[in-house]
């Protein structure tokens, strides 16, 4: 039996959650399905591991996707693949590969959303009458978290039955590592309190607010050191904040890093401080799968990760102080920490895995499959 064709839109597919969460959809599906990921804009690193394992990867370097000839020859480039099923992945990619989809007479238009919801400064009217028009020619919408799921039916006015939610999954094998706890580099020994977080430098992740609970937290700690693991815009305005607060010798920016597991293993503690927008984290079911307590704000899809008492704490966003506070109680106590930890990791395993993710698209691509192909 032919196998199906699936194309991945997407803009482009650097370090991040969105890329993550495509690479291992394909890296799982490749056998089944025949799989290519576009990229409309710009390749990046997911762009090359992709290639590594075998994926066709096509990097189309095109900005003015809005006009008419470029979808045109993207709606061309689609028929000649003959692929059924497109997946985008992407508020403009969304857009762009369903209108090209459309023209060229692919069957199949699943949409999959990495964010739980958008400000009303992000989203305009128009963008909200196109999505909400486009979703009529969408079999499928998914939502990375129930949070996800509820806003795009509420505030897009997107019908119930084209959503469904599929949590993100990660590779929970990938982190059953151990760093020596000696890292001098760092400023770490043994007997250091470490307290990471991972998350882009940019606004909607409330860098700040964690900077401010680190100063509380050095009154009682005042030897912990904080890895912050990212890049992003905001990156010398919070360098900048951290000299103010007199703690930039407690505070490490580790940039982009390629050895996250490692890293995760030094940390007693695991801190996402996002002020504003979150789907569902995958740097959570990380954090989780290296057994490390967290702590999350009520954010997006983040109380849908942490079991509130049982795997971590989920304080307010932009509660410096409640931050600090959960920080400090597991760093007091280690007993405490170490239990939410190993449940985190039964859960992440249960139902934070790229298996069961993969499972659950897979599902839904065949149930599409059978209603649309073979009706």
């Amino acid at each position: 039996m032919k196998q199906v064709g699936i194309l991945t839109i997407v803009g482009d597919i650097k370090m991040g959650g969105m890329g993550r969460v495509i690479y291992r959809l394909a890296t799982r599906l490749k056998h089944k399905y025949r799989l290519a990921v576009w990229c409309l804009l710009s390749g990046g690193y997911f762009a090359d591991e992709l290639q590594k394992e075998g994926v066709e990867v096509r990097v189309l370097r095109r900005q003015s996707w809005r006009h008419p000839l470029n979808l045109i020859r993207l709606a061309n480039q689609m028929r000649q693949g003959r692929f059924q099923i497109l997946h985008s992945h992407g508020d403009d990619a969304s857009t762009i590969g369903r209108v090209a989809s459309l023209i060229a007479g692919m069957p199949i238009r699943v949409v999959h959303l990495h964010t739980a919801h958008w400000l009303p400064s992000e989203r305009s009217k128009k963008q909200v009458t196109i999505n909400k028009f486009l979703s009529a020619f969408t079999d499928e919408i998914i939502a990375c978290s129930h949070a996800g799921r509820t806003y795009t039916i509420n505030d897009e006015h997107i019908h119930p039955g084209r959503v469904t939610t599929i949590h993100n999954g990660i590779s929970v094998e990938r982190f059953n590592v151990s760093s020596t706890r000696h890292q001098p580099t760092l400023g770490i020994t043994p007997e250091t309190p470490v307290v990471g977080t991972i998350a882009r430098l940019e606004f909607v992740k409330g860098h700040e607010y964690l900077f401010e609970a680190a100063k509380i937290v050095l009154k009682q700690f005042p030897q912990t050191r904080f890895l912050i693991i990212g890049d992003g815009p905001r990156r010398t305005e919070l360098e900048r904040l951290v000299a103010e607060l007199d703690i930039s010798s407690n505070v490490i920016f580790l940039g982009i890093r390629f050895d996250v597991p490692e890293l995760l293993s030094l940390c007693d503690v695991f801190v996402l401080p996002t002020s504003i927008r979150e789907g569902l984290p995958l740097v959570l079911a990380e954090a989780m799968a290296a057994s490390k307590p967290i702590v999350g704000t009520r954010v997006g899809g983040v109380p849908e990760v942490i079991v509130d008492g049982e795997t971590g704490f989920i304080v307010p966003p932009k509660d410096t102080q409640a931050l600090a506070d959960k920080i400090l109680l597991l760093l007091q106590n280690p007993t405490v920490a170490r239990r939410l930890g190993d449940a985190g990791r039964q859960l992440c395993m249960k139902a934070f895995s790229d298996t069961a993710m993969a499972q659950r698209v897979e599902n839904l691509y065949d149930e599409l499959i059978a209603r649309k192909l073979h009706s």
